[in-house]
């Protein structure tokens, strides 16, 4: 019988501060990775390749060009997926940790959604920001010590991200968020998403700054959230009731979303 297998495909371009805490993490939870680099200059693959030997990690290269292409590297996840022998795929990237429920392992939890008869798992997104201005996580495992979050909803249902082999699906025409096929049968129980979009304030406007995005995606109404990205709001908001700090068991609150990020200042006003 074939072994149960499932497989992360994720795209990288200068993740260094994300890459560490990232590989260790999925492959503590059984979880084969397909690393996508977009030509990085920093050390995310000198760090990424530490990890070759002892872990199911593939590497790949695909060209950086001066506008961000996500369709285009979708579509190229749906080529690696298509092709690969594994039993499940996860769309990921690098500044997410994908959880299951009660924190088991990813691996297991999806197995067992398999043998119920699912094919497709939602999650909910959390976003994870730094406590204040001042306070960084780069260099650290953000992982275990970011606190402080918003639980993300701006649609019910919005991230089929982790779906059961099939021929035919169709990734890249919602923007990576909803992996569209026929016969989709999603798992009741949505996995979390925590989503740590910045280690530091500085490191949210380091990440963005020089980021150019593809005009007809934009066009599509993608990447919008992101052109909203300046000091002013990042620097001047202030933590509300819609923010919640984690405790020791690390659950998760869900019934407070909101529907805009934290740089944006009209939804916290």
């Amino acid at each position: 019988m074939k072994k149960f297998n499932v497989l992360g495909i994720v795209c990288t371009h200068n993740a260094q501060h994300y890459i560490k805490t990232f590989l260790e993490y999925y492959f503590n939870h059984g979880i084969d990775i397909y690393l996508i680099d977009n030509e990085s200059t920093d050390y995310t693959l000198s760090i990424a390749k530490n990890y070759l030997n002892k872990n199911n990690l593939f590497i790949d290269t695909y060209k950086f060009t001066e506008n961000f292409e996500l369709y285009n590297i979708l579509e190229f996840k749906e080529i690696i997926a298509k092709k690969s022998d594994y039993s499940w795929f996860i769309h990921l990237d690098i500044d997410e940790i994908l959880e299951a429920e009660k924190f088991q392992n990813l691996n297991q939890v999806i197995c067992k959604v398999d043998r119920l008869g699912y094919n497709c798992i939602n999650f909910n997104e959390f976003v994870f920001i730094p406590e204040s201005k001042n306070l960084s996580y780069i260099n650290q495992n953000y992982y275990n010590k970011m606190r402080l979050y918003y639980f993300f909803e701006p649609a019910q249902n919005r991230l089929n991200r982790a779906w059961k082999k099939i021929d035919l699906f169709d990734l890249k025409s919602s923007g990576g968020h909803n992996v569209k096929f026929n016969n989709k049968k999603i798992y009741p129980q949505n996995f979390h998403l925590r989503h740590y979009i910045c280690l530091s304030y500085e490191h949210l406007l380091t990440k963005y700054k020089y980021r150019k995005f593809n005009q007809d995606e934009i066009n599509k109404g993608w990447h919008l959230k992101r052109l909203n990205i300046k000091k002013n709001n990042i620097y001047n908001f202030k933590i509300n009731s819609n923010f919640f700090f984690t405790n020791e068991n690390k659950s998760l609150i869900t019934n407070s979303p909101i529907k805009n990020h934290f740089w944006d200042l009209s939804n916290f006003s």
